[in-house]
């Protein structure tokens, strides 16, 4: 599995464990990691998204386009500082 770093904070909106819109949203920040899964089933999305999942159970459907917008690849993130 690949893991993947993001690398600006952004908006996403909640949906439930069903799969419905709960009017609610969560902030993902930069920094945080996730890896992706090689299941292509989907809670909300389609072909077009890929599904992440952190360690503790949280997971987040995003369109490909927005992944290459906000993530990287672990092994190709650049470190601040020395």
């Amino acid at each position: 599995m690949s893991e993947y770093v993001c690398t600006k904070s952004f908006i996403v909106d909640r949906y439930d464990d069903d799969g419905f819109f709960t009017e609610n949203q969560d902030c993902i920040e930069k920094g945080q990691r996730f890896h992706m899964t090689d299941s292509s089933w989907r809670l909300i999305g389609g072909a077009d998204t890929v599904r992440l999942e952190a360690d503790g159970g949280d997971w987040l459907e995003i369109t490909k386009d927005t992944l290459a917008e906000y993530f990287a690849q672990a092994g190709e993130v650049k470190q601040d500082g020395c």
